[in-house]
């Protein structure tokens, strides 16, 4: 009988350690259960501060790439501009007559020109185009111009050209129905070969 009494009752008390351990473990895990949850909070918090960094990064090196393509275009523009006032202002073309004629049973609207040059040099040749618009500044016709004669520097030629004239086309039709004084003549400058070999475009 006392064998068995020792044998239980080490049966019990191995019982009440298990229990014990358990309990003592439970309890720990409650303990620690707030710093757990503290921590994973941080860490979501910090996730998203980084996400945050990332997200303005990007919209930062947006910003910049934009800002580099927008000065980049403005600066394209301004040399474009400079280009074409240089152009402009070392030959000027001006129509100071336009005209009907029929002739070989052709017909034709012809064209008085002058054409200054402005710069320091003689030209060789001069390529461009004439527009002519309305008052509104639509568009009527467009030609193309070359002159391929000798200009002193400071001098002035008048040159007559003329065109085919098509009574079919509508452009024509306007053109030859109005009065120079009610047409605008715009003068684009392509290129200019000067007489020294240099070449301005």
């Amino acid at each position: 009988m006392i064998g068995l009494e020792k044998v239980l009752s080490g049966y019990f008390q191995y019982e009440r350690d298990i229990n014990k351990t358990y309990q003592i473990g439970l309890a720990n895990f409650y303990a620690n259960s707030d710093s757990v949850v503290r921590f994973e909070s941080e860490r979501f918090q910090l996730s998203g501060a980084i996400s945050h960094i990332e997200r303005n990064k990007k919209y930062t090196e947006a910003e910049q790439k934009a800002l580099a393509e927008k000065a980049k275009k403005e600066e394209e523009e301004e040399e474009e501009e400079a280009r074409i006032k240089k152009l402009t202002e070392s030959v000027i073309v001006s129509c100071f007559e336009k005209s009907f004629a029929e002739y070989d049973y052709q017909e034709y609207i012809t064209y008085k020109f002058v054409i200054q040059n402005k710069s320091e040099k003689e030209i060789r040749a001069v390529k461009g185009s004439i527009s002519f618009t309305n008052l509104f500044d639509d568009e009527i016709k467009s030609l193309s111009f070359l002159y391929d004669q000798p200009i002193g520097s400071e001098k002035e030629v008048n040159w007559n050209a003329q065109t085919d004239y098509n009574q079919f086309m509508d452009d024509d039709v306007s053109l030859k129905n109005k009065d120079l004084k009610d047409i605008k003549v715009v003068w684009k400058p392509e290129k200019i070969i000067f007489a020294d070999g240099t070449i301005l475009e």
